[in-house]
């Protein structure tokens, strides 16, 4: 069959290629995003029994930066992680349940949570709960935890992630960290290029996020999710929902630990909390914690930080300790 694109403004064309590839779900009478669009196409379909369910494709671009070329493999890496939690009834409890996957078109159906938010208002503002931010940490060291040594050859290929991996080294570990970026800092926060400056010329810290963006590269065996940041934690009615591990391979529980600790930086969270997660990571972990939060202040991929130069050079100075520290 010819490829499928998913069309929000179709759900007619939706609805006959379920027909088509026998797909039993309702069909759907309407479409609508759900949520921010990312890397993919993600859109709510309510059927016409009433009922709600979720569609993802994966294109061979990022929704949100059409310019950058995406591997669509992650679409498999991502159902594959999500059948793999669903072994944990814990787990299983915390993400979204598949549906159907139709992995010629990278594209799958899966649980509806519900109208509902995510974090991002961490970024400007809001206050992380004490509870919210020890279940968040609870969620990623089951994750961690779970058993991967029963796991097939195929699946272990598949959660490799190599490509999609790739190209998140070279937009976490490399781009970020060049003079050359092609981000006009000075438009998102005025005297901030001049701050950069400063951070790039360091060749101690650059030589460490070279290394680090290596060891990143290297498979381990432990569940990642890859962006574990405000954007993946969704507020439901049932608590907190975790979505989104398009990024997740087979590596180092590090990764996570530190984009957690990055984020909690650049949400602008207490000291108080701050510190205690800070305590928690070994340094490699709050090294990671520190190219989490540079990359964001001084790449492309900009969060919606209600900040101003004095607190990103704050932000920068932590950050950079982290990085520098790390032997």
């Amino acid at each position: 069959m010819a490829d499928f694109v998913l069309d929000v403004n179709d759900p007619e064309g939706l609805a006959r290629f379920m027909a088509d590839y026998g797909i039993p779900l309702p069909p759907p009478i309407s479409l609508a995003s759900a949520g921010e669009p990312s890397v993919n196409r993600t859109l709510r379909a309510t059927a016409v029994d009433g009922s709600t369910y979720i569609i993802k494709q994966a294109p061979p671009y990022a929704v949100r930066h059409p310019t950058i070329r995406v591997p669509q493999e992650r679409s498999r890496a991502e159902t594959t992680f999500l059948r793999i939690l669903h072994e944990d009834p814990w787990l299983a409890d915390t993400v979204p349940t598949l549906l159907h996957t139709v992995s010629t078109q990278h594209l799958f159906f899966m649980e509806d949570f519900g109208p509902c938010d995510d974090f991002s208002d961490l970024y400007r503002g809001a206050t992380l709960s004490d509870e919210d931010a020890e279940w968040l940490w609870s969620w990623l060291e089951r994750l961690h935890h779970h058993p991967t040594a029963h796991l097939g050859d195929d699946q272990k290929s598949i959660l490799c992630n190599r490509a999609m991996r790739e190209l998140v080294h070279k937009h976490v570990f490399v781009v970020p960290f060049r003079l050359d970026s092609g981000v006009d800092l000075d438009l998102i926060t005025q005297g901030l290029a001049t701050a950069a400056a400063d951070v790039l010329s360091d060749h101690v810290l650059l030589s460490k996020v070279n290394k680090l963006g290596q060891d990143y590269l290297t498979d381990g065996r432990q569940l990642v999710h890859g962006e574990f940041t405000p954007r993946a934690w969704l507020r439901t009615d049932e608590g907190i929902r975790i979505v989104d591990p398009e990024f997740c391979f087979l590596g180092r529980s590090w990764v996570d630990r530190g984009v957690f600790l990055g984020n909690l930086v650049l949400a602008q969270q207490s000291p108080t909390m701050i510190h205690r997660f800070e305590a928690r990571l070994d340094p490699r972990e709050r090294a990671m914690a520190g190219v989490e939060v540079l990359r964001r202040l001084l790449g492309r991929f900009q969060l919606p930080l209600e900040a101003d130069l004095s607190a990103k050079i704050s932000m920068g100075r932590i950050a950079r300790q982290w990085v520098v520290g790390w032997k």
